[in-house]
């Protein structure tokens, strides 16, 4: 089996926002790298990524195919302790369209859950601190806009295309 790395897979990615329908070939790449116990974090959270993004956006699209019943679910058990960062982006996924990463009421209370953690355990974030404002959940930011678009740039571009995704949903507000 090819295991592909975390660039190579970005360049898939990469090609979906020129229009080729690439995402699914960047998820089976993603799915093989987890498969071989390759599991980083960011192996992870792209994949569940792509598994949720399946479900949002239309496959004639992106290339990606239905996910399997529970594969959002089975995927965030498999990973185990969630990162801080982890927590925020299933925060914003789960926010955006819960029935995608299973049981539509359990990841709609879920995903303010998700948020309050990671906004705890990672309290210098700005964009965790921020995550109403960023999701037009409120109308005031806690901090400067100013502050929090450089650490929202930072910790999302040159991420495949979650990183493109999560940087136009957030990045509204703050001028991105």
């Amino acid at each position: 089996m090819d295991v592909k790395s975390l660039a190579e897979i970005g360049v898939l990615e990469a090609a979906y926002e020129t229009g080729a329908t690439s995402l699914g070939t960047a998820k089976a790449a993603l799915k093989a790298r987890w498969s071989a116990n390759l599991r980083d974090n960011e192996t992870f959270i792209r994949l569940l990524f792509l598994s949720w993004y399946s479900c949002s956006e239309p496959n004639w699209l992106t290339g990606l195919e239905p996910s399997e019943e529970n594969e959002f679910d089975n995927l965030v058990t498999e990973g185990g302790v969630l990162e801080s960062e982890s927590k925020f982006i299933l925060g914003v996924l789960s926010n955006s369209f819960p029935y995608c990463c299973g049981e539509e009421g359990k990841w709609e209370q879920r995903s303010r859950v998700l948020f309050q953690e990671a906004e705890e355990s990672a309290p210098y974030s700005l964009v965790f601190r921020n995550w109403e404002y960023l999701l037009s959940l409120s109308e005031e930011p806690k901090d400067p806009r100013i502050h929090i678009k450089p650490e929202l740039y930072a910790r999302f571009h040159g991420r495949g295309y979650m990183g493109t995704y999560l940087l136009h949903i957030l990045g509204q507000r703050v001028g991105l």
